[in-house]
């Protein structure tokens, strides 16, 4: 049996369609994360390839996570650049509030703010 080395996962966000392209053949140690809003605007990122990435939508944005960073991705042109959130540890989940970034780390939960990262509750 081949293991799957790229996958293409297809989002709609209101009305743009967005494509998001995993090249895993550098795993565990990297992956390359492709997204692509609407056939015209693109980003690439390498990230760490022991988890898998995940998505998360919020008020109309849509953003996703991999090991270690948190990725919103910009929908309209008049958004900007896409913007990531960086962790020291494992992120499991992600939940964008209104005051930023909600992280649910693997020995953490860290509200990030304005890029700014802060320990909200330890656990053990």
């Amino acid at each position: 049996m081949t293991e799957l080395r790229q996958a293409l996962t297809t989002l709609v966000v209101g009305d743009r369609v967005v494509h998001v392209r995993v090249d895993r053949s550098g795993a565990p140690r990297t992956i390359i994360v492709n997204v692509e809003v609407d056939y015209e605007r693109s980003w690439s990122f390498d990230e760490p390839g022991w988890q898998d990435v995940a998505f998360g939508f919020s008020e109309g944005r849509l953003y996703w996570w991999s090991a270690r960073h948190v990725v919103l991705v910009p929908l309209d042109e008049d958004q900007g650049d896409a913007v990531m959130v960086s962790a020291d540890e494992d992120i499991r989940f992600a939940f964008a509030v209104p005051e930023g970034w909600l992280l649910v780390c693997e020995t953490s939960v860290r509200l990030v703010v304005d890029g700014e990262g802060g320990v909200a509750a330890r656990t053990r």
